[in-house]
């Protein structure tokens, strides 16, 4: 549930339906499940304002087959999640084109829930894409002032 402008933006049908697909195939590369049943909504509540709620049930079979649940309930302002990551966005993306790089940077990978150019969607293996990038700058860093 969304309140603010991006809510008010995904009432228009296919801006809906588009963000809907996107977040469902998401999910399915996640879980490496083409078959995975899902149901992805997202409805605009004009009263939350700046903050977005979320709710995940997820059903599976634990301990000797037996039938279990999972419910997660999540809930923020909106503007306080992404003002840091676009912050950390635009600062490694001057990093890169003051190194010259241009086109799809494979290392901002952890910052988009379809990154360009990038098949691996697990969240860990996409921060070792970053890291690895700040080790090699930080290592070319060190040799450019050593030489």
């Amino acid at each position: 549930m969304l309140g603010n402008r991006d809510g008010e933006v995904l009432r228009e049908a296919g801006s809906l339906a588009s963000k809907v697909r996107d977040k469902d195939e998401a999910l399915r590369r996640i879980l490496r499940d083409q078959g995975t049943h899902s149901r992805v909504r997202i409805d605009y509540v004009p009263s939350l304002d700046d903050w977005k709620q979320a709710y995940d049930f997820v059903h599976f079979r634990g301990f000797l087959g037996a039938k279990m649940q999972m419910h997660f309930l999540w809930q923020s302002c909106d503007s306080a999640l992404a003002a840091p990551l676009v912050l950390d966005l635009v600062r490694l993306a001057d990093l890169a084109q003051r190194r010259g790089e241009s086109g799809p940077l494979p290392q901002l990978a952890p910052f988009f829930k379809t990154p360009v150019d990038v098949e691996e969607q697990d969240f860990h293996a996409q921060m070792l894409l970053l890291a690895r990038y700040a080790d090699r700058v930080r290592a070319e860093q060190a040799q450019a002032r050593g030489a």
